[in-house]
This record gives structure tokens, sequence and C-alpha cells, in this order.
């Protein structure tokens, strides 16, 4: 679709999204779930951590997208838990 093909901070993986975000929203983002190259590199981008998930387009991505993600997870919660832990981690327990 030649209307979606545009150059714009906005399209992953450059971090025009996770500003609007923070922006809008006030949050900070720990890290960036996905499953697929654009959203690896859109957590590298932004500087958080990337996960890829091996659902949906995940699974069948090569391995140096695998490589590239901080860490690889079967699923939405594996993902869910590595973040937690790594979140309790830095603030010694507390969540």
């Amino acid at each position: 679709m030649p209307e979606y093909a545009i150059d714009c901070d906005c399209r992953k993986p450059k971090p025009g999204m996770i500003h609007k975000a923070i922006d809008e929203f006030g949050i900070m983002p720990v890290a960036v779930i996905g499953d697929q190259r654009c959203d690896v590199e859109l957590g590298k981008n932004f500087g958080i951590p990337s996960i890829l998930v091996l659902t949906g387009y995940g699974e069948s991505q090569p391995n140096e997208v695998k490589a590239l993600a901080d860490y690889v997870a079967k699923d939405l919660p594996d993902a869910v838990d590595w973040i937690f832990s790594r979140e309790t981690e830095k603030t010694g327990g507390q969540r």
C-alpha cells in the first residue's frame, strides 16, 4: 500500500511512537515486545531492551533477529515475566 510507505519518525523501527506515548501518557517504557525485526530494532533505537516473542511472526524470524533481541520469549507471559524479573532486580525486590 503505497500511501503507508512513508518515511516518518512515527514508523517502526524509528522511536517516534514511543516519544509520542511518553508525551501523551507520561510513562517511560521499560522494554519493547514484538514478533518482528522492526520491533526488536525499535527497542534498540530507543535504548531499551527488546524482546522477541516466538508467537505470530516471531518463530519464523531468522537467527540474526533472534540474536539481536535482548531476550527471546516463548510467548507474551514469558516476556512479561522477564521484564518483571529485571525490574525486581533493579529495585532490590520492590515492584
